[in-house]
């Protein structure tokens, strides 16, 4: 054999352990998921801190098993994203005095050493809650609604899923919605609106994969990436901009549908590694009311397009066939 033919196969060798190894890092799961076993938690929210992650979320086990209609919050958290464990509810509706009731998927930022917890209720507003820590306590940070949809134009029949992202310089946004993705600039403050709201614009799509709802937004090498649901049940599908409020253009799908009749993701980096959080119905009993969170790596291909995610948590039922979208 002669020393290129050599080369060659020991070449291909080690391109093919190369590839083994960015394959089982790409399924290898980050814990054992679902994150935990004993309570139904759905929509993750996680929020890096302090080299911690807290993960806000819906709490299902609140819920009459018939609806979405938990009263309250409840908050997850890890300092090495394989042992999870419940710290309880961190804030319930009642805390807004001018709010009736479901407390539905939560979003969290800390900014200048405050957090702040954007929350809808009544399917009609998003209020805000503040604390000087992630783990709270939090209080009405506004004595009423930030938005609502009786008050604010184009604020959209169902202002629910709200995902706030700090830019680089500084300025914050708010993505919410169902059916119409909308955005909204937030004040220095965090707890004021400091412009119009706006239709998101997402071009490039198909038929198969429009917005239905759960917009995330996070940054990766100067792209902006919007993740949202397709619908119900939904796959969750990504799109990119070069700037944070768009227009965007669909790119494909980061996790495909699941078996539960909501998808809701979220994306986040600690340290130098990027993770999906969603939810499905891992648990005995679990179902589309009685959901539990999970959380995957996220990986990228060099042109920055995402490889999309195969859940490693098990699922006693397979994902939900494709329909057509009824109301919520």
């Amino acid at each position: 054999m002669s020393i290129i033919s050599q080369w060659r196969g020991a070449a291909s060798c080690l391109l093919i352990i190369a590839m083994s190894a960015v394959y089982l890092a790409a399924v290898s799961p980050v814990s054992a998921n679902p994150l935990v076993t004993d309570r139904f938690v759905a929509d993750p929210a996680p929020l890096v801190s302090g080299g911690r992650v807290y993960v806000y979320a819906t709490d299902d086990s609140g819920n009459d098993g018939k609806y979405w209609n938990s009263p309250a919050w409840r908050l997850l958290s890890s300092a090495d994203m394989k042992n999870w464990r419940d710290d309880g509810e961190i804030f319930s509706v009642a805390g807004f005095k001018w709010a009736k009731g479901l407390a539905w998927a939560p979003h969290a930022v800390e900014r200048d050493g405050t957090t702040y917890l954007y929350l809808p209720v009544d399917r009609t507003k998003i209020g805000v809650a503040k604390a000087s820590s992630p783990k709270g306590p939090f209080t009405d940070a506004i004595g009423g609604p930030l938005l609502d949809n009786a008050r604010d134009a184009n604020a959209g029949v169902e202002p629910i899923d709200p995902a706030v992202f700090v830019d680089d310089d500084g300025r914050a946004y708010m993505f919410f919605g169902t059916r119409k993705p909308k955005v909204v600039e937030l004040g220095r403050d965090m707890i004021s609106l400091a412009g119009p709201i706006r239709d998101v614009e997402i071009s490039n799509g198909t038929p198969s994969t429009p917005y239905g709802e759960a917009p995330w937004l996070h940054k990766r090498d100067g792209i902006y990436y919007l993740s949202y649901s397709t619908g119900w049940p939904g796959q969750i599908a990504y799109a990119t901009s070069k700037t944070p409020t768009g227009p965007f253009a669909y790119r494909g799908i980061v996790l495909d549908r699941v078996n539960t009749f909501t998808n809701h993701e979220a994306i986040v980096q600690k340290g130098g590694d990027w993770f999906l959080f969603y939810h499905n119905a891992a648990l005995p009993k679990g179902g589309n009311y009685r959901r539990s969170i999970s959380v995957d790596r996220l990986h990228y291909r060099p042109d920055g397009t995402i490889i999309e995610v195969r859940p490693t948590a098990p699922s006693p039922t397979p994902p939900l066939p494709a329909v057509e979208n009824p109301a919520k």
